[in-house]
């Protein structure tokens, strides 16, 4: 059984456009579940095979391996530039008021890319969900600057609702990842699982 964070729509949409092309692999299986559940599982204790997750991964005793990554925007509502500035650093960011999209990971910080160099960036969060749409709605709602998936966010950056912030200096993406307890006595559903992953995300 493979379990996924909720927001998960396009990752599961790129993994129904690829079953057919695997279907042989998946075969092994003969029967693999996928769950979608709105909050963080513990793998172990719910008897999940492996989880998928948005974002760095806190626990090191997992494994984890990337296979895709998602653009990311720094946000927020017009209003809430105009009330309490734009800022114009990654450093600025400290000083405002941060909305935490915890699949990020526990810590606040936000990775930003700058050419090859990951500057890990600490914010101030004022509020914080792990669900995307919820920050989403707190962004255009002017409570603060969000760091989004681009999937999440397409929409209100066409139609300016939400303005993209930092672009000039900083990229910003997370990692998509299967994360599984061990190496060791992997079930013939999980093999399958990691066999079909690379096909399922090969662009």
């Amino acid at each position: 059984m493979v379990c996924g964070p909720k927001p998960i729509r396009y990752h599961v949409r790129r993994t129904l456009q690829r079953v057919t092309v695997s279907e042989t692999r998946m075969d092994r299986a003969r029967y693999t579940e996928f769950m979608t559940l709105p909050r963080r599982s513990d793998l172990i204790a719910e008897g999940f095979d492996a989880v998928i997750r948005i974002g760095e991964l806190d626990d090191t005793s997992m494994i984890a391996r990337r296979i895709h990554s998602v653009d990311c925007q720094i946000v927020a509502s017009p209003a809430y530039l105009k009330l309490h500035g734009t800022p114009l650093h990654p450093s600025d960011l400290a000083d405002h008021r941060a909305l935490h999209y915890s699949n990020m990971g526990a810590t606040a910080t936000w990775p930003l890319q700058n050419g090859n160099e990951t500057l890990w960036q600490k914010v101030n969060p004022r509020f914080g969900a792990n669900n995307g749409e919820i920050i989403r709605a707190a962004a255009l709602a002017g409570h603060g600057i969000a760091y989004l998936p681009e999937f999440l966010i397409r929409d209100e950056l066409a139609s300016g609702a939400l303005v993209p912030i930092l672009t000039q200096s900083t990229r910003c993406s997370l990692p998509i990842s299967i994360v599984y307890p061990s190496r060791k006595n992997i079930s013939v559903t999980l093999k399958a699982f990691l066999d079909f992953a690379p096909v399922m995300d090969r662009s």
